[in-house]
């Protein structure tokens, strides 16, 4: 069954402001594709029209359909699944909570009842895989205020893998990660895409990016300005110069990870993040 992404002229725009203008990219079954680009380039907004949370105009299609008038709930029954920059999780549920929510997709009374007393053989197959899958087992039984920021966003990865999803759509999950950590998520993301589904990592750790993605897109006011294999994106000129900045002519520091790393040190463009 097919069940690559295909997104075609996505545009998005907030009153005379264009965030995502035209954009078109590619997302097949066990690939792992990079979005990046600066500050305010569009990535985050193209990860809420994919999935269906902002109007856009353009084809969003999983497979065989077309999911571009679809709300999002149903692209999300469709296959598509994602992550959020801030978290968004439930404080009052454990983490093995929040995985059985998510690896069964029924009515709301039986979304309640796998969240407070998990029962169903596939939903708990599902939720404990992706558990160990991103390393969760040992803070399983905990909520997520008892764990670090970075931790947190591992959870969030994990909720999203327990759906079985066709797509994974992942919006910085490496943020509050270290570099050994974020080496360590790198290696659990690529065994994931490996084993079906693909994926779409945004991560302003281009180091990740590049060592783990398929095929990179790079963004900028909203429109793709470079895309290909990691090693010809790392060196297209006009990459540099809108995401590193004249002068910058490698992605990798003295220590082996990225320029930008995690603060957002890349130049602010327009559109939204």
């Amino acid at each position: 069954m097919n069940r690559d992404l295909a997104v075609e002229a996505l545009c998005v725009t907030y009153g005379g402001i264009v965030a995502v203008d035209s954009l078109s990219l590619e997302v097949r079954s066990g690939q792992l594709v990079g979005l990046i680009g600066p500050n305010g380039a569009g990535k985050t907004t193209t990860v809420d029209a994919v999935c269906g949370f902002t109007a856009h105009t353009g084809v969003v299609r999983l497979g065989d359909r077309n999911l571009s008038r679809a709300p999002a709930h149903l692209r999300a029954r469709a296959g598509i699944a994602r992550t959020w920059q801030s978290v968004e999780l439930f404080e009052d549920l454990t983490v093995r909570q929040h995985c059985a929510v998510a690896a069964h997709q029924g009515s709301f009374t039986d979304l309640l009842l796998d969240a407070v007393a998990p029962r169903r053989k596939g939903a708990v197959a599902g939720s404990e895989a992706a558990l160990e899958t991103m390393g969760l087992i040992d803070v399983a039984d905990e909520r997520p205020g008892e764990l670090p920021h970075g931790t947190q966003k591992l959870v969030g990865v994990a909720r999203a893998l327990a759906s079985s999803p066709a797509v994974l759509m992942l919006d910085e999950p490496a943020a509050g990660l270290d570099s050994q950590e974020s080496m360590e998520f790198g290696r659990r993301l690529r065994s994931v895409v490996d084993s079906g589904p693909g994926a779409l990592l945004i991560d302003h750790d281009t180091q990740l990016v590049m060592d783990v993605c398929d095929h990179v897109y790079v963004v900028d006011f909203g429109s793709v300005i470079a895309s290909g294999p990691p090693e010809q994106v790392r060196n297209d000129p006009v990459v540099v110069e809108a995401y590193l900045g004249v002068g910058a002519h490698r992605l990798v520091d003295d220590t082996g990870r990225s320029d930008t790393g995690h603060s957002e040190a890349a130049p602010t463009s327009g559109g939204a993040s």
